[in-house]
């Protein structure tokens, strides 16, 4: 019963600042290296989008496939990965395991396609099934993301929270630790997640290759899915329902009791 609960549990807000950082950072590296191998981006939508217009018209330098099917991959699994959330809680643990399981395995395959060599040679062959799966990871993530409760850290994309950032009133206090200042720390700590694993990917890809992005950004991935198995949990759901059923019976005994000393 205890390791069921261990599962059911949820996992405060606040515990996962730390976690989505890190899940920032391994964005950061993964959209560097698609776009530099695909010309197309894996997380950052708003990106494809505009070269999906730009590819709508003729644009040689577009890899229209590849950016359709990125959209395409990331609204499904966003998709899916938000409803489930919104029905079973998107902090319970067993759906942020199961969220960062999904997300290797779609970092995975796409690996196993390019060290297969499947792709050699074949630019416009299965390259848009490997961005479409790419994108899949980062639709499911950034829909549990989103429904977490950090509303600060989206993990894939920066023009909001930068602006989020730079107008908030209280940019220029000088401490760290105050309660009100917890939304303008955590978009500081996201914003440079993001970027700094931007050019980390990027360094990676110049001199390493498409393939060591892939494995370092799954390693990364494995570490964020072991740190979130073992987050503090908040109290567990059949306690508080056991309380709030403790408190509706003594409420209905009263209300029978009052009763009876009316008649």
């Amino acid at each position: 019963m205890k390791q069921r609960q261990w599962w059911l549990r949820t996992v405060p807000a606040d515990e996962l600042v730390a976690p989505l950082c890190a899940v920032a950072f391994i964005t950061g590296i993964l959209d560097s290296g698609t776009y530099h191998s695909f010309r197309t981006f894996a997380s950052n939508q708003t990106g494809n989008v505009v070269l999906l217009t730009l590819g709508a018209f003729k644009d040689e330098s577009v890899e229209l496939h590849n950016t359709i099917a990125s959209l395409l991959g990331y609204l499904l699994m966003g998709f899916i990965g938000g409803q489930v959330a919104h029905r079973v809680g998107p902090r319970v643990r067993w759906l942020l395991l199961l969220s960062n399981l999904l997300q290797i395995f779609f970092l995975v395959l796409p690996l196993v396609l390019l060290a297969t060599g499947v792709l050699k040679g074949r630019p416009h062959g299965t390259q848009w099934g490997s961005l479409a799966l790419l994108a899949a990871s980062s639709g499911f993530q950034v829909a549990v993301a989103r429904t977490s409760g950090c509303q600060e850290i989206p993990t894939a994309m920066l023009s909001s929270p930068m602006i989020d950032f730079i107008t908030d009133p209280r940019l220029f206090v000088p401490a760290w630790r105050r309660p009100e200042l917890r939304a303008r720390n955590r978009r500081l700590c996201y914003i440079t997640s993001l970027v700094v694993g931007a050019f980390v990917g990027a360094w990676a890809q110049e001199t390493k290759g498409f393939i060591v992005v892939l494995i370092v950004s799954i390693s990364l991935k494995v570490l964020v899915m072991a740190w979130m198995a073992w987050l503090p949990a908040e109290e567990d759901s059949p306690e508080r329902e056991g309380c709030e059923g403790t408190m509706s019976g003594a409420t209905s005994l009263s209300r029978k009791q009052e009763g009876e000393e009316a008649v």
